[in-house]
């Protein structure tokens, strides 16, 4: 017979890994990795000072059709403004009679239908207006919200001359 030997383990028990850590299952400790810091935010291009500045816009509604009733706008930009990003978000309500219709006015005609009790979400660039009409008749309820988060940069109305 052999005689029992006590283990030794040669890491500490305040040096341990714990459950979480990947070390944990072998036993080891591994040295403390330093945190890498983040990259600091890109400035805008200082040798090219007509590119204008950005901006994020919000804004929020209530949408309301009772009957017929011709399209109307939710949303629209300047035209000295470039839409980089646009996301427009609509909801009806289930007591809805009938469905949204949500037109995107940009190079490309582009639509979106929200039926009753139904949230829809469009995201896109260049949108120029956001319009929202029925195809309804004259007993049509339609009640929703509607959300838009807009990333805009804004022209510089005076670009500087170029001295060549």
């Amino acid at each position: 017979m052999f005689p029992l030997l006590a283990a030794v383990d040669p890491v500490s028990s305040a040096s341990r890994a714990s459950p979480a850590d990947p070390a944990y299952s072998t036993g080891r400790a591994f040295p403390a990795v330093p945190a890498v810091p983040a990259d600091p935010p890109i400035p805008a291009d200082p040798g090219n000072p007509s590119t204008g500045r950005t901006v994020e816009k919000d804004c929020c509604g209530n949408l309301l059709i009772q009957g017929i009733q011709p399209a109307f706008q939710i949303w629209e930009t300047d035209v000295e403004a470039i839409t980089n990003v646009l996301q427009v978000t609509i909801y009806s309500s289930p007591s809805s009679t009938d469905t949204f219709e949500v037109e995107f006015d940009s190079a490309d005609k582009r639509s979106m239908t929200v039926l009753p009790g139904n949230t829809t979400t469009f995201i896109s660039q260049g949108i120029n207006a956001v319009k929202v009409s029925s195809r309804g008749n004259a007993l049509t309820y339609i009640e929703g919200k509607f959300a838009i988060s807009a990333t805009l940069t804004l022209r510089d109305p005076y670009p500087p001359a170029n001295n060549k």
